[in-house]
């Protein structure tokens, strides 16, 4: 599991803040993310530990990208609205290009776009889909004006030829067919 620290000034009610966030506080005094996940919204859980004065949150390690990212979002947006920081340093999440390592906060964003382009380059001459346009893709180009990796356009060869898939932050999926 992974874990992350939020320390909470005890005059602060954070049940508010918590429900902003996407949890929901149960009965025995915890509290849950509610978001729909693939895993299931149980998974995520924060409690308040007392003695310290934080919020630990416990996240399990085996979610999707797109789940790890609505955490990363919902932690953000309670760390700014509570104006204080985040220790995310038993959360780690993988290496950067350099060697550096990422966490779910800390260097998330890099993260991310690292893994994304490797992603990407590995779907070439694989089965995707695109926009309901089918086939294999041949290249794609990435936004450069964009602080995060997006793809802008995308040559797909279809049964009836290369066909450009062009927009924005495109999303190219693999369909799970062999060539």
């Amino acid at each position: 599991m992974l874990k992350v620290i939020i320390p909470v000034n005890r005059q602060l009610s954070i049940d508010g803040s918590l429900d902003q966030a996407g949890f929901f506080k149960k009965s025995d005094g915890s509290y849950v993310f509610r978001k729909e996940m693939g895993k299931g919204s149980a998974a995520i859980t924060a409690v308040w530990v007392e003695k310290e004065s934080h919020l630990l949150f416990t996240i399990p390690e085996d979610l999707e990208l797109a789940e790890f990212q609505m955490i990363h979002d919902a932690l953000s947006s309670l760390s700014e609205v509570l104006k204080t920081s985040i220790d995310d340093s038993q959360a780690f999440m993988g290496y950067l290009e350099n060697g550096e390592t990422a966490f779910l906060i800390k260097r998330w964003h890099r993260w991310k776009d690292f893994l994304l382009r490797a992603r990407h380059r590995s779907l070439k001459g694989q089965k995707v889909e695109v926009r309901e346009v089918r086939g294999i893709l041949l290249e794609y180009t990435e936004e450069e004006s964009s602080p995060h990796f997006e793809v802008k356009e995308c040559v797909i060869l279809t049964t009836f030829g290369e066909q450009k898939v062009t927009g924005k932050n495109l999303q190219i999926e693999p369909t799970g067919e062999f060539i």
